[in-house]
């Protein structure tokens, strides 16, 4: 059973990738320079984070978790950084 705070902590976490996806629909809508500029930004910034930065790092995830793939640095903490600069 999930709590109040615990749904919230949920869907704040999804709040990156719904901020992206937006961005690629306007992109797709708008057409512009600058929607494609964050577009192939975004994806430069998690596609260093997911292929080079975990590779150098190499922090493995807590024990009990489902996921085989090196923690750090989070791929949440990339795209909202990326999409906050």
């Amino acid at each position: 059973e999930l709590d109040a705070l615990t749904s919230l902590a949920f869907f704040y976490s999804y709040v990156p990738y719904f901020v992206a996806i937006g961005a690629f629909c306007l992109m797709l809508v708008e057409r512009g320079v600058r929607e494609v500029l964050v577009c192939i930004f975004g994806a430069v910034v998690v596609g260093l984070g997911e292929g080079v930065w975990k590779q150098i790092a190499k922090q493995q995830r807590p024990i009990g978790t489902c996921l085989q793939t090196c923690g750090m640095p989070s791929s949440h903490a990339t795209i909202a950084a990326s999409l906050f600069v």
